[in-house]
């Protein structure tokens, strides 16, 4: 693991790496972001006690050089493609589905966050947060979602198309406009009372409630042509606007949920992050980026336990390497051959 971080992260600076590599493998042992729950699996696997581990943590968390910026995201988001790729997962032109969506922590904090999909699992793979409004007008929401698409869009590589997918909280012209403007596709869910002219007739989309349509209709709010899909399954129906007339709006929309299973895994099913009783906005940023990587390598190492089928190889570097770090620090040793073994 120390391999993998030290070629995307060797670069920040020694102590500051040393200690985020520390309290992520305190974080992935323990399955928590309590710093006591981190604190105690680091002063497990490493000769500190366990004053010296919780001083360790709580100097990266509240280290001024650990920025959450621009350039720490590129080397965070250039690991995930790394770990895509080596699975053959990912291959340069590919089209990849960005999730969107909002979760929060105990109404402090509120984090807009973007996922995608490793092996069938949602894993984080960029966010921004904002301290959570206690007023109205507080924080301005419109300009929180487009400087998030922006910067999504600024931090992606060229290689591979992206198309969004989110909730009928995103459902709006605005957000489809951010999406054409930052050349993203998108496939949006809406609200059924959206007043369309189809076939030079007025209507609601409530009124194709039931069956399954796929047409160009005239939105009149927004006074323009949008391709729209309704879909009915099991009594529910979603009515979704979608970038492309080709494309199959339900297919990509019904992939959407990873993105909740992603946030209990950041939450009650996971790391409990609701639970780390850090409120300074800097503190739990930080956190919350340890927190996604802890998530990366826990599905890289869960999927391959879960299905064996591929031998590792040597074009499998971060695969590898990440499973047998966690084995060692676990002590259980998972069950690698050999022959694999002889490939670190």
């Amino acid at each position: 693991m120390d391999e993998i971080l030290d070629e995307y992260f060797g670069d920040i600076g020694k102590v500051l790496f040393n200690n985020l590599i520390t309290t992520l493998k305190g974080a992935l042992l323990s399955g928590s972001s309590s710093v006591w729950s981190i604190s105690r699996k680091i002063s497990e696997f490493s000769n500190r006690t366990f004053k010296a581990s919780e001083k360790l943590v709580n100097r990266l968390l509240q280290d001024k050089d650990f920025q959450i910026n621009d350039s720490l995201w590129r080397k965070y988001i250039n690991l995930v493609f790394s770990a895509l790729t080596e699975r053959n997962l990912l291959k340069i032109g590919d089209n990849i589905l960005l999730r969107l969506d909002y979760t929060t922590d105990t109404d402090d904090f509120l984090i807009l966050m973007a996922t995608v999909d490793f092996c069938g699992k949602s894993v984080p793979l960029y966010f921004s947060m904002r301290k959570y409004p206690k007023k109205k007008d507080q924080m301005n929401q419109k300009k929180l979602e487009a400087s998030f698409i922006r910067e999504l869009r600024h931090l992606l590589s060229k290689k591979y198309n992206y198309t969004i997918v989110a909730d009928r909280g995103f459902g709006n012209d605005r957000i489809a406009q951010l999406c054409v403007e930052n050349n993203f596709d998108y496939v949006l869910r809406i609200s059924d009372n959206l007043n369309i002219k189809k076939d030079d007739k007025d209507l609601k989309l409530q009124n194709l409630n039931g069956g399954d349509h796929s047409f160009k209709a005239f939105a009149t709010c927004w006074k323009k042509d949008v391709y729209f899909e309704v879909k009915t399954q099991y009594k529910s129906t979603w009515f979704l606007m979608k970038s492309k007339e080709q494309m199959k709006g339900a297919e990509i929309y019904e992939k959407r949920f990873g993105i909740e299973k992603c946030f209990q895994d950041m939450k009650s099913s996971g790391f409990n992050i609701e639970k780390s009783k850090i409120r300074k906005y800097d503190r739990f940023k930080r956190l919350c980026f340890v927190v996604c990587l802890a998530q990366l390598f826990a599905v890289i190492v869960g999927e391959y336990i879960q299905n064996q089928k591929h031998p590792l190889k040597k074009r499998f570097p971060i695969l590898v390497t990440a499973i047998l770090a966690f084995s060692k620090l676990d002590g259980s040793y998972l069950k690698i051959s050999s022959e694999e073994q002889l490939l670190l």
